[in-house]
């Protein structure tokens, strides 16, 4: 698994530089199918929801 080649907009994965031996080719979410024969189906979906970057918390 490597990160670059992934379709998520993250740079990165936990799992970089395994090997594995599945694959997944359905993906439904929140009851959408947004994943069918192993292409993405369908544009985004969600909204960003904006957090802090820095601690607010107080001693």
């Amino acid at each position: 698994m490597r990160a670059e080649e992934s379709e998520s907009s993250q740079e990165y994965t936990p799992f970089e530089g395994f090997e594995l031996t599945a694959r997944v080719t359905d993906t439904f979410l929140r009851g959408h199918h947004i994943l069918r024969a192993g292409r993405i189906a369908g544009g985004p979906m969600g909204v960003y929801l904006h957090r802090p970057t820095t601690s607010t918390a107080r001693p």
